[in-house]
């Protein structure tokens, strides 16, 4: 069997041994049975370090995955596809899969685009359209270059909701606990609560996108079209839909399709709900998505798609950058884990 030596990967390693071993014909044969019918859909963000350049190890890990794909005779839809074939009552396609991309970051048209492409596999793209318009960029890269900038080893603020918080520098990853705090509050006027953001940083707000966080550019995002791709809504602003009003979360949800069918014909209607998980959408947001022309939407949640499963929820898995976990994730492995987990509990 092609087995891609990755980065990451140990030669001989104990999983590696043991995915290897599913793969082979038998346990397949035996493991897809006992599965049923399953379908993934892989998410992608950056592929840059920290400093915004591109990185090597991580594109080379994607391309093993993709060669890996490719050489087993997987195959790829776009994730209106899927959702089209489930509007013909069609059993869900095995063997096959969905990729997608959230944001709309320049790195993501020039280097994800091409290679995907390559490889003759289509990526659905999910843009912030007031990103990709100018108009502003995402409240949590804000978070990302504040705590990257600051001298002070410690920001204490004060929520939008009022409450009191600091954030601490010196823990391995402090915008997490940040981001988490301000994902749960108010986000319907999250991006004038920067300033204040800022001033406890003690850093001044840039007034024009930094190279790091540029988003990719409207001809960018037709061209992706050319190269095989799809772009679709995902909001306009990138506020946690579950934490605004009414009225802004149809803004964010409709508007963002207004936007993309002005600037993107032959635009994809599909959705991403930001950031994702059951606590960042609403039974609300998900009725605005199922009375819209959207065909449906997908959230954070990790797992593969079976039948039965919410169109308008439907979850996704990180793309990862190890080839195990991949083959994990693409075959049956990961849905018996989530099976005999279910019957565990």
């Amino acid at each position: 069997m092609y087995f891609p030596r990755a980065s990451g990967v140990r030669e001989g390693g104990m999983k590696q041994q043991l995915v290897h071993w599913g793969m082979s014909p038998l346990p397949r044969w035996i493991g897809r049975r006992l599965a049923g019918s399953f379908l993934p859909i892989f998410m992608l963000h950056r592929c840059t370090d920290n400093s915004g350049r591109p990185d090597p190890r991580q594109i080379q890990a994607f391309r093993d995955c993709l060669s890996y794909f490719r050489h087993q005779g997987y195959r790829a839809i776009s994730l209106q596809q899927l959702f089209e074939s489930m509007d013909a009552s069609e059993p869900l396609p095995q063997r096959t899969a969905v990729f997608t991309v959230d944001d709309g970051f320049h790195d993501q048209a020039e280097i994800l685009g091409p290679l995907f492409a390559e490889f003759d596999i289509p990526l659905t793209y999910f843009v912030i359209t007031d990103f990709l318009e100018g108009k502003l960029w995402s409240w949590d890269d804000h978070l990302l270059y504040v705590l990257e900038h600051t001298d002070l080893e410690s920001i204490p603020v004060t929520l939008p909701n009022g409450q009191d918080f600091v954030i601490d520098l010196s823990l391995p990853k402090p915008h997490r606990p940040a981001r988490e705090a301000l994902k749960s509050g108010d986000q319907n006027r999250i991006y004038d609560w920067l300033d204040h953001l800022y001033e406890a940083a003690r850093l001044e707000r840039p007034d024009v996108i930094p190279d790091t966080y540029r988003p990719m550019s409207w001809q960018q995002a037709r061209a992706l079209i050319d190269q095989g791709h799809a772009i679709a809504p995902h909001t306009r602003s990138h506020r946690i839909l579950s934490q605004l009003s009414d009225e802004e979360a149809r803004r964010e949800i409709i508007g963002s399709w207004e936007d993309l069918q002005r600037k993107v014909p032959g635009c994809s209607p599909v959705f991403a709900y930001p950031t994702g998980r059951n606590t960042d959408f609403t039974p609300r947001d998900r009725k605005i998505v199922e009375d819209s022309p959207l065909l449906g939407a997908v959230s954070t949640e990790p797992n593969s798609v079976q039948t039965g499963n919410d169109r308008y929820a439907l979850p996704r898995f990180g793309m990862p950058t190890d080839i195990v976990d991949f083959m994990q994730y693409l075959d049956y492995i990961e849905v018996l884990k989530g099976k005999l987990r279910s019957l565990l509990n």
